[in-house]
């Protein structure tokens, strides 16, 4: 199998995975103060799994080169088969498993407001911008924008360090 899917497949599946972890901890309901912040070490898979495709695509299919290129083109390929896994993912969790974490973070940040001595149309205006984006479209088309984009962003940035010509490799 191509590192790009397998490593891709690795990565949805990963990622869904820490959601899961997360959800049994209570960060997604009991515990959202922490679950605010947890999320964001999610992005710890895709970046190694996408740094371990190019790794294995550089040393076992192009003699121990890569292009700044063909490191883009399997980034990508590997950001998009995750994006599909992930958003496929977050349908299942906001449906099935935990529908109603949505409202459990809307209730969290009117909580916080309150105490940060927001005014009730302050708190009203919050509330309503979070529910115009808790639409499932709206979460299934960002779900999947925003794995896909971070996804591409890292692998510009992995791409950058993995790239190797043909004679420096050679010299290994």
């Amino acid at each position: 199998m191509k590192p790009e899917v397998k490593y891709g497949v690795f990565c949805g599946i990963g990622v869904g995975l820490w959601v899961v972890v997360e959800y049994l901890l209570g960060f997604h309901n009991k515990h959202i103060e922490i679950g605010r912040y947890s999320g964001y070490f999610s992005s710890i898979i895709p970046i190694v799994l996408i740094y371990l495709a190019l790794r294995e695509r550089r040393r076992l299919w192009h003699h121990g080169s890569l292009t700044f290129r063909q490191g883009f083109q399997y980034g990508v390929i590997l950001s998009l088969i995750s994006a599909v896994i992930i958003t496929g993912f977050f349908w299942v969790y906001n449906h099935a498993i935990n529908p109603g974490w949505l409202d459990a973070a809307a209730d969290f940040q009117r909580r916080k407001m309150l105490q940060a001595g927001a005014g009730a149309a302050e708190i009203r205006r919050r509330l309503d911008e979070l529910q115009k984006y808790s639409s499932p479209m709206y979460q299934l088309v960002w779900n999947f924008i925003g794995t896909a984009g971070l996804g591409l962003l890292f692998t510009v940035i992995i791409s950058l360090f993995m790239k190797k010509k043909p004679a420096e490799a050679a010299t290994e």
